[in-house]
């Protein structure tokens, strides 16, 4: 931090971080070193006692994808980052995420650029410019049977209409990493 003069600052992501099992040892380290970070990704298991928790080892801010989530991160006194999820397309869109507390934003990834510079003043909003997205997020693996995930190799794909394979990605068989 002094070779930039800046200070650590760290996005958890992939999935929901929550679930990895270094996750709480990781923060204890953060904490124990008053590195602040942001949870990303797809937190299921966030609910008001881990929110607690995550605030007390220096989380300051969550991306939240849905009303739910910003709801419950802003009730924690957590600065809510609004995701791509939140499906921000227009000036309209980005004042109502504002007005009940989205502080900072990602705009849908379906925007187009002409419609991103027309949206006015507000809240900072951010585009997600490499990668690639998730097409679906699901609790339950679609691709499981009656039996279970026992004759799943892990690596299944979905089809859609036009041909397109889309790949399946378990966390359970920690195939998605």
């Amino acid at each position: 931090s002094d070779l930039y003069d800046r200070l650590p600052y760290f996005y958890l992501t992939g999935g929901d971080p929550i679930l990895h099992p270094d996750f709480w040892r990781l923060l204890e380290l953060f904490h124990a070193h008053d590195v602040p970070f942001t949870i990303m990704g797809n937190p299921f298991h966030l609910n008001d006692q881990v929110c607690r928790e995550l605030k007390a080892l220096g989380m300051t801010a969550a991306v939240a994808g849905n009303p739910g989530t910003v709801r419950l991160v802003r009730e924690a006194g957590l600065k809510v980052s609004g995701g791509h999820d939140l499906n921000i397309l227009n000036g309209r869109a980005l004042r109502a995420w504002a007005a009940v507390g989205v502080a900072e934003t990602l705009l849908s990834p379906e925007i187009r650029m002409a419609s991103a510079r027309s949206l006015g003043q507000g809240i900072p909003r951010g585009v997600i410019a490499y990668g690639h997205l998730p097409l679906m997020l699901w609790r339950c693996c679609p691709m499981q049977g009656p039996g279970g995930c026992g004759k799943c190799d892990g690596r299944p794909t979905l089809k859609d209409r036009g041909g397109e394979a889309f790949p399946v990605l378990c966390h359970r068989r920690k195939f998605s990493s």
